[in-house]
């Protein structure tokens, strides 16, 4: 009889485990994970992960994509909801950009996002960016600011415009990610800059993985979604 009772017991915490596995909210648990990082490094965390990836070859970029890309843009842009209103055949285009790098390195160049040049010969010189604090306050000063300030979304910052940050905390580039439920997490920002729709003067991706980069600090609003980074 002890045996038995025994037994059911060890029957429903399996139970109890399997059915917690089913409700596991990845989202949740990378909110969770970016939790026991500061926000600016958190962000240098992912944007590194991303560096180290196109550094190390086909097969880490390949782990990447399937890893990380993947699933996060499964979070970002559920079926039927499509980025910023591009039709499924260009968001298609897009994915394959990420996916192919490595096998048709002019995605990279010439693609949507991607205005600068990097060319596929200069991938292993990608080397892990420095956290800069100052870039990571400036950055959460400016995402602050627009989120507090409806219609100064942009790269506003400087001084004959808002003037929110000091000098050393603009950096030479900057993306900047607008209010939205799921741009909630460093992961999410970066893949959605990597994804990129289009950038008309550099392209989000190039900041993010130009090798001439040494530093980097970002921050993102976990709330209500909405980020800034910053490089030199």
């Amino acid at each position: 009889m002890r045996n038995f009772i025994l037994y059911s017991f060890l029957l429903i915490f399996l139970f109890s485990a399997c059915k917690d596995d089913e409700n596991a909210n990845p989202e949740d648990d990378q909110i969770e994970k970016e939790e026991e990082l500061s926000n600016g490094e958190a962000f240098m965390a992912e944007v590194n992960l991303a560096r180290k990836a196109l550094a190390g070859g086909e097969e880490e970029w390949d782990k990447y994509v399937i890893e990380v890309i993947e699933p996060t843009l499964e979070i970002l842009y559920p079926k039927g909801r499509y980025l910023d209103g591009i039709d499924p055949v260009t968001e298609t285009n897009l994915y394959l950009e990420l996916k192919n790098v490595y096998k048709d390195g002019r995605v990279f160049t010439n693609g949507h996002g991607w205005q600068g040049n990097i060319p596929k010969s200069q991938f292993p010189n990608v080397k892990p960016l420095i956290h800069d604090e100052k870039l990571s306050s400036g950055s959460e000063k400016w995402t602050t600011f627009f989120l507090n300030n409806e219609g100064t979304y942009g790269h506003n910052d400087r001084p004959d415009k808002y003037n929110v940050s000091e000098p050393d905390e603009r950096g030479v580039f900057e993306v900047v990610m607008p209010e939205f439920r799921y741009y909630n997490t460093a992961r999410a920002a970066v893949v959605a800059w990597l994804y990129d729709s289009g950038n008309k003067v550099r392209g989000h991706r190039k900041i993010l993985l130009d090798p001439e980069n040494t530093e980097g600090g970002g921050y993102v609003n976990t709330e209500v979604g909405g980020a800034t980074a910053r490089f030199r």
